[in-house]
Protein backbone atom coordinates (compact mmCIF):
# COMPACT_ATOMS: atom_id res chain seq x y z
CA UNK A 1 0.00 0.00 0.00
CA UNK A 2 2.87 2.43 0.82
CA UNK A 3 4.40 1.97 -2.59
CA UNK A 4 1.26 2.42 -4.18
CA UNK A 5 0.85 5.96 -1.97
CA UNK A 6 4.32 6.92 -3.76
CA UNK A 7 3.37 6.36 -6.86
CA UNK A 8 0.42 8.21 -6.95
CA UNK A 9 1.82 11.08 -4.89
CA UNK A 10 4.81 10.81 -7.51
CA UNK A 11 2.42 10.96 -10.73
CA UNK A 12 -0.22 13.47 -9.39
CA UNK A 13 2.94 16.13 -8.72
CA UNK A 14 4.49 15.32 -12.15
CA UNK A 15 1.15 15.96 -13.83
CA UNK A 16 0.52 18.93 -11.42
CA UNK A 17 3.44 21.31 -12.22
CA UNK A 18 4.29 19.81 -15.70
CA UNK A 19 2.16 22.68 -17.26
CA UNK A 20 3.75 24.98 -14.46
CA UNK A 21 7.04 24.44 -14.31
CA UNK A 22 7.87 21.64 -16.46
CA UNK A 23 9.29 21.82 -19.85
CA UNK A 24 9.29 18.49 -20.55
CA UNK A 25 8.00 15.27 -18.81
CA UNK A 26 9.24 11.67 -20.25
CA UNK A 27 8.14 8.27 -18.95
CA UNK A 28 10.76 5.73 -19.65
CA UNK A 29 10.45 2.09 -19.75
CA UNK A 30 13.12 -0.10 -19.08
CA UNK A 31 15.04 -3.28 -19.62
CA UNK A 32 18.02 -3.79 -17.04
CA UNK A 33 20.66 -5.93 -18.93
CA UNK A 34 24.13 -7.32 -17.78
CA UNK A 35 23.83 -6.34 -14.28
CA UNK A 36 26.36 -7.04 -11.15
CA UNK A 37 25.60 -7.02 -7.04
CA UNK A 38 28.45 -6.44 -4.91
CA UNK A 39 28.20 -7.36 -1.19
CA UNK A 40 31.23 -6.10 1.45
CA UNK A 41 31.70 -6.60 5.08
CA UNK A 42 35.25 -5.22 6.65
CA UNK A 43 37.56 -7.12 3.62
CA UNK A 44 35.53 -9.98 2.12
CA UNK A 45 33.63 -9.07 -1.41
CA UNK A 46 31.18 -11.22 -2.59
CA UNK A 47 30.07 -10.68 -5.94
CA UNK A 48 26.69 -12.30 -7.99
CA UNK A 49 25.58 -11.61 -11.43
CA UNK A 50 21.85 -10.20 -11.58
CA UNK A 51 19.52 -11.16 -14.09
CA UNK A 52 17.76 -9.13 -16.29
CA UNK A 53 15.15 -6.99 -14.39
CA UNK A 54 12.48 -4.41 -15.12
CA UNK A 55 12.14 -0.53 -14.31
CA UNK A 56 9.76 2.44 -15.20
CA UNK A 57 11.26 6.25 -14.50
CA UNK A 58 9.13 9.33 -14.65
CA UNK A 59 11.31 12.58 -15.35
CA UNK A 60 10.71 16.22 -15.94
CA UNK A 61 13.14 18.87 -17.58
CA UNK A 62 12.68 22.03 -15.66
CA UNK A 63 15.09 24.43 -17.04
CA UNK A 64 16.03 24.24 -21.06
CA UNK A 65 18.36 26.71 -22.96
CA UNK A 66 19.45 25.93 -25.99
CA UNK A 67 21.29 22.67 -25.81
CA UNK A 68 21.30 21.83 -21.99
CA UNK A 69 18.39 20.62 -20.02
CA UNK A 70 18.10 19.82 -16.40
CA UNK A 71 16.08 17.88 -15.02
CA UNK A 72 14.40 15.76 -11.92
CA UNK A 73 13.20 12.39 -12.01
CA UNK A 74 12.10 9.25 -10.00
CA UNK A 75 12.66 5.30 -10.76
CA UNK A 76 10.75 2.11 -9.93
CA UNK A 77 12.41 -0.87 -10.24
CA UNK A 78 11.20 -4.64 -9.98
CA UNK A 79 12.86 -7.28 -7.90
CA UNK A 80 15.79 -8.75 -10.13
CA UNK A 81 16.44 -12.36 -9.51
CA UNK A 82 20.37 -12.62 -8.63
CA UNK A 83 22.61 -15.53 -9.33
CA UNK A 84 23.51 -18.34 -7.06
CA UNK A 85 20.40 -18.29 -5.25
CA UNK A 86 20.96 -15.10 -3.63
CA UNK A 87 17.51 -14.52 -3.51
CA UNK A 88 16.31 -10.73 -5.27
CA UNK A 89 17.12 -7.07 -5.13
CA UNK A 90 15.78 -3.83 -6.07
CA UNK A 91 16.17 -0.49 -5.23
CA UNK A 92 13.22 1.69 -4.01
CA UNK A 93 12.94 5.55 -3.37
CA UNK A 94 14.76 6.46 -6.35
CA UNK A 95 15.05 10.06 -6.70
CA UNK A 96 17.58 11.85 -9.29
CA UNK A 97 18.60 14.84 -11.33
CA UNK A 98 19.40 14.38 -14.93
CA UNK A 99 21.34 16.86 -17.02
CA UNK A 100 21.41 16.33 -20.50
CA UNK A 101 23.32 17.77 -23.69
CA UNK A 102 21.94 18.08 -27.34
CA UNK A 103 25.22 16.33 -29.66
CA UNK A 104 23.56 16.34 -32.80
CA UNK A 105 20.35 17.24 -34.73
CA UNK A 106 18.65 16.92 -37.76
CA UNK A 107 15.27 16.81 -38.80
CA UNK A 108 14.90 13.20 -38.19
CA UNK A 109 16.67 12.69 -35.05
CA UNK A 110 18.46 14.11 -31.78
CA UNK A 111 21.60 12.97 -29.79
CA UNK A 112 21.41 13.90 -26.10
CA UNK A 113 24.33 13.01 -23.71
CA UNK A 114 22.81 12.44 -20.51
CA UNK A 115 23.95 12.00 -16.93
CA UNK A 116 21.95 11.52 -13.76
CA UNK A 117 23.12 11.72 -10.45
CA UNK A 118 20.76 10.93 -7.31
CA UNK A 119 20.04 8.48 -4.10
CA UNK A 120 18.13 5.06 -3.80
CA UNK A 121 17.81 2.38 -0.86
CA UNK A 122 18.26 -1.20 -1.75
CA UNK A 123 15.59 -3.37 -0.62
CA UNK A 124 15.74 -7.33 -0.91
CA UNK A 125 13.28 -9.95 -1.02
CA UNK A 126 13.14 -12.71 2.21
CA UNK A 127 15.27 -14.92 0.47
CA UNK A 128 18.01 -11.93 0.26
CA UNK A 129 17.45 -11.21 3.42
CA UNK A 130 17.58 -14.51 5.01
CA UNK A 131 15.62 -15.29 8.56
CA UNK A 132 17.52 -12.34 9.96
CA UNK A 133 16.46 -8.62 10.78
CA UNK A 134 17.80 -6.65 8.15
CA UNK A 135 17.74 -3.09 7.86
CA UNK A 136 18.41 -0.66 5.03
CA UNK A 137 20.33 2.41 3.97
CA UNK A 138 20.12 4.58 0.82
CA UNK A 139 22.48 5.96 -0.88
CA UNK A 140 24.15 7.51 -3.97
CA UNK A 141 23.55 6.71 -7.37
CA UNK A 142 24.46 7.98 -10.80
CA UNK A 143 24.27 6.91 -14.64
CA UNK A 144 25.66 8.10 -17.89
CA UNK A 145 24.83 7.02 -21.38
CA UNK A 146 22.27 9.04 -23.57
CA UNK A 147 19.11 9.45 -25.36
CA UNK A 148 18.08 8.90 -29.58
CA UNK A 149 14.85 10.55 -30.27
CA UNK A 150 13.66 9.31 -33.60
CA UNK A 151 10.67 11.10 -33.23
CA UNK A 152 9.45 14.21 -31.88
CA UNK A 153 8.15 12.52 -28.77
CA UNK A 154 9.80 8.83 -28.98
CA UNK A 155 13.43 7.93 -27.96
CA UNK A 156 15.54 5.42 -26.55
CA UNK A 157 17.80 5.46 -23.84
CA UNK A 158 20.91 3.97 -23.10
CA UNK A 159 22.53 4.47 -19.51
CA UNK A 160 25.20 2.54 -17.54
CA UNK A 161 23.52 2.87 -14.12
CA UNK A 162 25.51 2.37 -10.64
CA UNK A 163 23.61 2.19 -6.76
CA UNK A 164 24.93 2.16 -3.85
CA UNK A 165 23.66 1.45 -0.05
CA UNK A 166 23.89 -0.43 3.13
CA UNK A 167 22.14 -3.02 4.90
CA UNK A 168 22.70 -3.94 9.12
CA UNK A 169 22.00 -7.26 9.64
CA UNK A 170 21.40 -8.23 13.50
CA UNK A 171 22.49 -11.97 14.08
CA UNK A 172 21.92 -13.80 17.22
CA UNK A 173 25.50 -15.33 17.28
CA UNK A 174 27.58 -12.28 15.64
CA UNK A 175 25.42 -9.47 16.76
CA UNK A 176 25.68 -6.54 14.51
CA UNK A 177 27.11 -7.21 10.69
CA UNK A 178 26.94 -4.20 8.62
CA UNK A 179 27.24 -4.69 4.89
CA UNK A 180 27.87 -1.98 1.70
CA UNK A 181 25.89 -2.91 -1.44
CA UNK A 182 27.31 -1.91 -4.74
CA UNK A 183 24.71 -2.61 -7.55
CA UNK A 184 25.40 -1.89 -11.70
CA UNK A 185 23.64 -2.60 -14.97
CA UNK A 186 22.84 -1.36 -18.45
CA UNK A 187 19.97 0.10 -18.81
CA UNK A 188 18.21 0.27 -22.27
CA UNK A 189 14.37 2.09 -22.38
CA UNK A 190 11.93 3.45 -24.62
CA UNK A 191 10.69 6.61 -23.71
CA UNK A 192 7.65 8.62 -24.38
CA UNK A 193 7.65 12.54 -24.06
CA UNK A 194 4.18 13.44 -22.44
Amino acid sequence: MKKNKFLILTIFIFSFVNGQFVKQSNLIISSNIAGNHELSVLNAKEEVKANMGFSGSLEGDFYKVDNISIGLGTEFMLLRELEENMGSVRFTNSFFGTLKVLMSSSESSKVYAKARLGYATPKGDKDYEGDDWVTYGGGMSYGFGGEIYFSSNNFLEILFLNYSGDAGLYDYDYGNIDFDIKHSHINIGFGISL
